[in-house]
């Protein structure tokens, strides 16, 4: 899967996360143009020039919370075995395993996306994250509109064109968080990109 239709953003100051940033050890964020909303308000002549125009509009709704399952569900084989290995590993440090994350989660009653808890959701972001010994972790998945091209996306004229913007928030504690983002890091862009790419995909086969 080739990742040229990702693009590294600035982190969005619409976020609300935006506070966080000053203070983080690691933040990044890449983007993914989303189909344009398509104007419902012409051609309306006919009751099946509504009927098609209202199915279009339906169409491109975008249910923020499915494009979060999509991206963070079935990774690649090759990021579920890391993780598994990771699991093996940080135990022996005390670092919690996303199994102990994911089953804590659902004794408090908290919505998780993977392994993932839900800590906010709102109609154009959804943030999902979790604290440890060794770091605070937050990712967000936001939708917003683009600005007149001025994201660096060159192939968008559109009108209501709007971008998904996936971006991740670490603050370490200490030389151990350090070290594991270190080590995790190259893993991570490409995680990243291989999820917004196949939310890309999906949206244009349907």
């Amino acid at each position: 899967m080739f990742f040229t239709n990702v693009r590294s953003v600035g982190g969005p100051e619409n976020s609300i996360l935006f506070p966080t940033y000053k203070s983080a050890y690691f933040i990044d964020s890449y983007a993914i143009t989303l189909p344009s909303i398509k104007d419902t308000n012409t051609d309306k002549n006919t009751n099946t020039d509504k009927n098609t125009k209202t199915s279009e509009n339906n169409a491109n709704e975008i249910n923020l919370e499915l494009l979060a399952n999509i991206f963070f569900n079935n990774p690649p084989k090759w990021f579920s075995i890391l993780l598994n290995m990771r699991d093996k590993l940080v135990s022996i440090f005390g670092i919690k395993t996303t199994n102990y994350i994911k089953t804590n989660a659902n004794k408090l009653g908290v919505k998780t996306i993977a392994f993932f808890p839900v800590i906010s959701n709102s109609k154009n972001e959804i943030v999902l994250g979790e604290d440890d010994k060794h770091l605070d972790f937050r990712a967000s998945l936001l939708i917003r509109p683009i600005n007149n091209g001025t994201d660096g996306n060159t192939d968008n004229n559109a009108d209501n064109a709007r971008e998904l913007i996936a971006t991740t928030v670490v603050h370490c504690h200490g030389l151990i968080g350090k070290a594991y983002l270190t080590i995790i890091k190259p893993f991570h862009y490409l995680n990243i990109n291989y999820n917004l790419s196949k939310i890309m995909n999906i949206i244009h086969i349907q």
